[in-house]
């Protein structure tokens, strides 16, 4: 299977006088038993709407099975009262799976964090070894879960004397940026004769009205183009992708050239009122671009 791009899934878990976290450099909270089912969807929907956002995105995305029995512990004790309750929270774990499950290649080394855990057999460690050993790029997704540096990063010192910093985000602005970054597989940027470039205007159509048009035009070079596409988002796997093109003050519009293992798109701009325009949700686009907040489309 060809490497993906990883997110790692860790939650803050219900502790309580009897019961302690699943680690102990996760951070644990009394809830509320009587606010129970607010107090579990404060912790979890949070991150599910983040990642609802990368619908778009092939990710891989793993979560650990001590740490999710953890947080849902009182449903298990309590399941009388909040029928349903984790099914629910399961079910927005679909598409996802345990790093157990999928577990790095082992290797010889051990990974210790900054307070001197061990996490050689945890989700810190197995992503702290796929970081090592550039399997793939991986982020961890977590909302005050563990304690982190002034950048959001976990230090984890190996002990064949290097370390591995590993990147976290609670956030969509912050992991879209660094995703964006880091992808894998890449997209790619491929000319289309139809839509021209910076240096070559579109060609004319026939519309099935036999109207002669003119395709859209891509108003920008290889070069830009390719680092438009890096940051452009979508709806879901099936859709386009789009951003706003800041330079151009119009939006570019990116179609996926089918199934192919290139990851190719090929591109043009367009403006409001133009075919496939209302195709854009430029309400999700403000969630990533500043400059669109203070537009009205």
């Amino acid at each position: 299977m060809d490497p993906k791009t990883t997110i790692y899934l860790l939650f803050r878990e219900y502790v309580d006088a009897t019961q302690m976290p699943s680690c102990l450099y996760i951070h644990g909270r009394v809830f509320d038993i009587e606010r129970l089912k607010e107090e579990i969807k404060a912790e979890v929907d949070p991150l599910f709407s983040v990642l609802r956002f990368f619908q778009y995105e092939g990710l891989a995305v793993l979560y650990d099975r001590k740490n999710l029995d953890a947080l849902l512990f009182p449903l298990k004790t309590l399941p009388r009262e909040y029928p349903g309750l984790q099914t629910a929270v399961l079910a927005q774990l679909q598409g996802s799976s345990s790093w157990e499950e999928n577990p790095t290649d082992a290797d010889h080394l051990n990974y210790t964090i900054e307070t001197g855990w061990d996490v050689s057999n945890d989700m810190l460690g197995d992503m702290a070894r796929r970081q090592h050993h550039d399997v793939a790029p991986c982020a961890l997704l977590h909302n005050n879960a563990i304690d982190t540096g002034k950048d959001g990063g976990v230090i984890v010192n190996c002990s064949d004397a290097s370390r591995e910093v590993l990147v976290s985000y609670k956030d969509v602005r912050g992991l879209h940026g660094w995703i964006s970054e880091n992808r894998m597989p890449q997209r790619h940027y491929h000319y289309n004769s139809k839509h021209g470039d910076a240096l070559t205007p579109s060609e004319y159509y026939f519309d099935r009205h036999g109207n002669r048009k003119r395709a859209a035009q891509l108003l920008t070079n290889d070069v830009s183009t390719n680092e438009l596409l890096k940051y452009a988002i979508g709806k879901d796997r099936d859709s386009e992708l789009w951003y706003y093109d800041v330079n151009n003050s119009c939006f570019i519009y990116f179609e996926c050239e089918g199934n192919n293992p290139q990851n190719g798109y090929h591109a043009y701009h367009l403006h409001p009122g133009e075919e496939n325009f209302s195709n854009i949700d430029v309400d999700k686009l403000r969630q990533v671009q500043d400059v669109l907040t203070t537009l009205d489309f």
